[in-house]
C-alpha cells in the first residue's frame, strides 16, 4: 500500500504477545484488521497500520490465549495506564523506573480495563474488541 489517503485514524490498545508488561496506547492509520491462523492459534487478532509518519505499514499479531488488543475509532483517547514507577537512584543523573507488576502477570490487563472500560462504557468509537476476557 503506497497511498495512506483516505485510511481511517484509530487508536489500538494492546499488549505484547512476546513479554506481556503494560497495555500500550498507539494512534494509527488503520489499513485492515481481523483474526487469522498464526503458529498453533486458529484465530489470532491481527492489525495492519501506518505508524504517524511512517511509510510502511506494519502488522501486529496478539497471538495467546490472554490476548489483549482492541481498536477504537479516531485519536485522542485516554491514555493505558502507565506501568512503570520511578525509583530513586544512589547515582547522581541516573533515573530508574521499575515495573509496578512481574512482566507476564495477569494484573496488567486488569489494570489496564479498570481504567478503560468506564470511558468505552460511554463511547461509541469501538471498531474492534479481541480481548480474551471478553471472548
Amino acid at each position: 500500500m503506497k497511498n495512506k489517503k483516505g485510511l481511517r485514524k484509530v487508536t489500538l490498545y494492546w499488549q505484547s504477545p512476546d513479554w506481556g508488561g503494560p497495555v500500550n496506547k498507539l494512534e494509527v492509520k488503520l489499513v485492515e484488521h481481523g483474526t487469522e491462523c498464526y503458529a498453533q492459534y486458529d484465530s489470532a487478532p491481527y492489525v495492519v497500520f501506518f505508524k504517524k509518519r511512517a511509510r510502511k505499514a506494519r502488522k501486529l499479531v496478539v497471538f495467546g490465549h490472554d490476548h489483549y488488543l482492541f481498536i477504537l475509532d479516531g485519536w485522542g483517547h485516554p491514555d493505558a495506564p502507565n506501568g512503570y514507577e520511578w525509583v530513586e537512584s544512589s547515582t547522581p543523573g541516573v533515573t530508574v523506573y521499575r515495573s509496578r507488576h512481574l512482566m507476564v502477570s495477569g494484573p496488567w490487563c486488569q489494570e489496564a480495563d479498570a481504567v478503560l472500560d468506564p470511558y468505552l462504557d460511554h463511547t461509541r468509537s469501538v471498531l474492534a474488541d479481541y480481548r480474551a476476557s471478553r471472548n
